[in-house]
Order: C-alpha cells, then structure tokens, then sequence
C-alpha cells in the first residue's frame, strides 16, 4: 500500500466523520423546518443516547486502533472500502428521497406521508441498513475485532428500539 496504517486510516475516518457531518447539518436545517410545521420530537432522551453511542464508537476505534490496529491485506482493504463508499451513496440517496423529512430524530410530523421513492421502495430502513454496514465495515478494514463485535451488538438493540418508536408513530399518524 501507498499510505501507512495511520494515514490511511485517518483518511478513512475523515470520509466517514465528513459524510455525518454533512448529515448533521441537513437534519438540523430539517428539524427547524418540521417543528415549524407542528412536528414533535418522540423520545427525546433515545437521540441522545444514539448521539453518544455513536461519539463513542468514533473514540473506541480511535482508541482500538491507536492499540492493535492494521489494515487488512490490500485484496481485502479496496474491496471493503468499495462497500463502504457505497454505503454513502445510499445515504445519500436516503436524504435525497427524503427531503426536508429527514432527521437523525424521530419527530411526529402532522399529516406525514411514507416515503415510498428511492430506496424506501425497497425496504423501510436504509438508512439503518447503512450504519449497521458501517459499524461493520470500518472496523474490518482495521482488524478492530472488539469494536466490531461490541458496538453492532449494542447497535442491533438501538436500532430496533428507534423502529419500535418509529412504528408507534405511524399507527398513530395512520389513525
């Protein structure tokens, strides 16, 4: 490889850290518009809860990395990293598709509509589909077996929790 361990991986890590960010401010702007509109954020103590456990998986990889972290093989690596900036085009399909309707907050927005375009055509959670790869990916592409193991485990039961939420909502919308 070109790059050493640490430089390619910083470089892998400002990818992802850049694409939430530019999620971030894309859910903020929408919060403000949706809440003008009358919608209420549900469980405001769960966004919380997601923020920091996401914050802590950026600093458990640092850490795991800083300890025993190495890319796999090249042959591995590319294929792996492939995946991963696939994953944000989807993402980024999903905020597309979604519009001002999207927020890292679950928020009850009065008279809402499912979102059947892009890939909510095929499945209800892309954007869950999403993290769930890239708690996955990233750790493979640095042999971070205890972050990999860890946090999708725990990511397993936040993300059902949010749908669990999520569909509470739409049977009230629905109503």
């Amino acid at each position: 490889m070109i790059w050493n361990r640490s430089e390619l991986f910083i470089f892998v890590l400002i990818f992802l850290v850049l694409s939430r960010v530019i999620e971030l401010v894309l859910s903020y702007n929408n919060e403000k518009k949706l809440k003008a509109k009358g919608a209420v954020e549900v469980s405001p103590g769960e966004y919380d809860f997601v923020k920091w456990f996401h914050a802590f998986w950026f600093i458990f990889l640092i850490g795991e990395f800083n300890n025993r972290g190495v890319p796999v093989s090249e042959q591995f690596f590319i294929p792996l990293f492939i995946l991963l900036v696939l994953a944000q085009i989807v993402r980024f399909w999903c905020l597309k598709s979604l519009g001002e309707h999207w927020t890292a907050k679950i928020l009850a927005v009065p008279g809402a509509k499912k979102i059947t375009s892009g890939p909510y055509r095929y499945t209800a959670h892309p954007t869950y589909m999403v993290v769930v790869l890239e708690f996955i990916l990233l750790p493979l592409m640095f042999k971070l077996y205890y972050t990999l193991i860890i946090f999708s485990v725990v990511n397993l039961f936040v993300l059902a929790n949010r749908m669990r939420l999520e569909k509470k909502i739409w049977k009230k919308i629905e109503l």
